[in-house]
């Protein structure tokens, strides 16, 4: 049986999330074991149509703390990494894997005081990649603009009489946990779901 491992969030491509702890994640191979809360026996997950594995350092999050995506001076021989995967989220970080011919590569957050400890990233859910100074001007594009096209939190919930509702928790100043989906104010205008109907 594994250990506790790490906390990771693990989240696909078609926007199915799964939570638990690892101790056995390895990019090179095609699966790894993934404990559940509540369960004692790991279960395998394959890695075909994983989007990242996000490596958390606590389950919470403070819901007053937003992660900042922009730069900062960092010592070693790190990059500069912009990301804005296919289902529009975007990441800031650092990295010294992008350049390998890998599916994919680790990411270290822009923001040291992150709840995300690290990344893996797959370059097949990936739509824009930055490096560098690239990447750097990316990332203050966004955070000029991050006050108003900041996006609101969406939960696809069930009414009384089983029709899917989209609750909005809209707020300027919180950001969602690593995984979570949101929309942004056009889409909740157009009534566009990044949830699975």
């Amino acid at each position: 049986m594994l250990g506790d491992g790490k906390l990771v969030a693990v989240r696909y491509q078609d926007k199915r999330l799964v939570k638990g702890w690892t101790s056995d994640f390895m990019p090179h191979r095609d699966y790894f074991h993934l404990r559940l809360q509540d369960q004692d026996t790991p279960t395998r997950v394959e890695l075909n149509g994983m989007k990242a594995v996000f490596f958390l350092k606590t389950p919470g999050r403070n819901p007053a703390f937003f992660d900042r995506r922009t730069f900062t001076k960092r010592v070693g021989s790190q990059t500069k990494v912009w990301l804005e995967f296919t289902d529009g989220e975007r990441l800031a970080g650092w990295s010294s894997s992008f350049a390998s011919t890998a599916s994919g590569f680790f990411l270290f957050p822009a923001d040291s005081e992150s709840n995300l400890e690290k990344a893996y990233v797959f370059r097949s859910a990936i739509q824009r990649f930055e490096q560098g100074e690239d990447a750097d001007a990316a990332s203050r594009a966004f955070e000029s603009v991050s006050r108003v096209l900041e996006p609101s939190t969406v939960a696809l919930t069930s009414t009384q009489a089983g029709q899917d509702t989209l609750e909005l928790e809209a707020s300027d100043s919180s950001e969602p946990e690593v995984g979570e989906y949101r929309l942004t104010r056009e889409q909740l205008r157009s009534g566009n779901r990044t949830e699975e109907d």
